[in-house]
């Protein structure tokens, strides 16, 4: 998760709360290893200031 998120607290909860919603909407209601494996950003934040 923090290679992902690249360890900043903002992207952290982005992520977890991408992910809880999704699982939510699956009617899984939890978040599995996979779904955290299988993550990507809907942008790249960096490319913005480029």
């Amino acid at each position: 998760m923090l290679q992902i998120t690249e360890g900043i607290t903002a992207n952290i909860f982005h992520m977890i709360n991408s992910l809880a919603v999704e699982a939510i909407e699956s009617g899984r209601e939890r978040i599995i290893d996979e779904a955290v494996e299988n993550w990507e950003p809907e942008f790249d934040a960096e490319a913005a200031f480029t």
